[in-house]
């Protein structure tokens, strides 16, 4: 499938190795086959640290899987609050990506109420529609997560 050993050192959340490779002149951001990165495989995997570094040694924020799914959307959808705190010091993409959802659209989803009050605080559109034209708000029956949405589109609007 094509992964690079730093591909596979940041899947297993091996930073002391991501280290040493990227020292070595590994590339940080070498996709396996499917186009997905180093940085998306240890978003997936909830390794904060990990993103951390690579994101400080020029891991690009926003690569996409031929899928259209980012690091953000990825963690958003498995409520890595820790890794999402780490992208979003580097201001990755909040709006649609190619794939036509956004990671608020994901945590909506995903129902973490954490998460989606994270992307909100960084800015992301609770009145952005996806490529279903489905809001945010329309993707839950949480009242928690729907206050949220609420408050910060009534906040856009004043």
């Amino acid at each position: 499938d094509g992964a690079s050993a730093i591909f596979l050192a940041a899947q297993g959340g091996y930073l002391d190795v991501i280290r040493l490779l990227l020292s070595s002149g590994a590339k940080v951001n070498q996709p396996r086959q499917d186009g997905t990165a180093p940085l998306w495989i240890a978003s997936q995997m909830g390794h904060s640290e990990v993103v951390r570094v690579m994101l400080l040694r020029g891991a690009e924020r926003d690569a996409a899987r031929d899928d259209g799914t980012t690091a953000l959307l990825k963690a958003a959808i498995k409520g890595y609050n820790n890794v999402i705190e780490e992208l979003l010091k580097f201001s990755p993409t909040l709006g649609l990506l190619k794939n036509g959802t956004s990671a608020l659209h994901a945590a909506v989803l995903s129902g973490n109420v954490r998460t989606v009050a994270l992307l909100l605080e960084a800015g992301a559109d609770p009145c952005l529609r996806n490529k279903a034209n489905e809001l945010p708000a329309e993707l839950t029956k949480n009242e928690r997560i729907l206050r949220l949405l609420r408050a910060k589109e009534k906040q856009r609007k004043s």
